[in-house]
């Protein structure tokens, strides 16, 4: 859990503008498909606590909806996808979502909630492999098309400011409204403020 310790550092550090209005930003993220052991990639089937991981390439930008509150428009998009167990497939996912929140007074800090899209390919690499079948190892066919399904996600997110540096906490659901359906992903952001952000913190409380 070492990569969350740059965000109990910024608890302490002096506020600075968290959402502004007019800010383009970028930057990359750290991204847990399904935790709390819900699948696996590994070969003995174990699951992991973080789920199964990529790191997307981020865009964002906020405009104020009013006095209090203010909206962004945010891009996650793995460009370079993650390989499954042998090589077999491999995994691309997108996410656009509009989250709406507003800064908290005082403090670097804000806080958002919003609906998004998240859309994700898995393209087989074609052929035969090897792998466990349970008692030893037996070889498979690999389908060699893409498949594409997009959801419907909602999303809880905090995010810290230091300068033009931003650091975020966000928690991606699908299936909010199943009770079998339902599951988390987990998005470890920074990203960086290339221009704009004018009245950041006006009427923030």
């Amino acid at each position: 859990m070492k990569f969350l310790i740059p965000w109990f550092i910024l608890m302490f550090a002096a506020p600075t503008n968290a959402f502004s209005d007019k800010a383009f930003s970028a930057g990359l993220g750290y991204y847990s498909d399904n935790v709390l052991n819900k699948i696996t990639q590994k070969e003995t089937g174990a699951a992991s606590l973080t789920g199964t991981t990529e790191y997307p390439l981020i865009l964002k930008y906020d405009w104020r909806l009013n006095q209090n509150f203010l909206m962004a428009a945010k891009l996650s998009w793995s460009l370079l996808g993650r390989k499954g167990v042998g090589d077999t497939v491999k995994a691309e996912t997108m996410h656009l979502y509009f989250p709406v929140g507003k800064n908290i007074s005082g403090t670097s800090w804000d806080w958002s909630v919003g609906l998004g899209i998240l859309r994700q390919t898995l393209k087989g690499a074609g052929g035969l492999t090897q792998m466990s079948n349970g008692t030893g190892t037996a070889t498979f066919a690999v389908p060699g098309r893409s498949v594409t399904t997009q959801v419907m996600t909602l999303n809880f997110g905090t995010n810290y400011t230091m300068g033009k540096s931003n650091f975020g906490i966000d928690l991606i659901t699908e299936g909010a409204m199943s009770s079998t359906k339902r599951t988390f992903n987990l998005m470890l952001s920074y990203i960086y403020t290339f221009s704009g952000g004018v009245g950041g913190r006006k009427g923030s409380k």
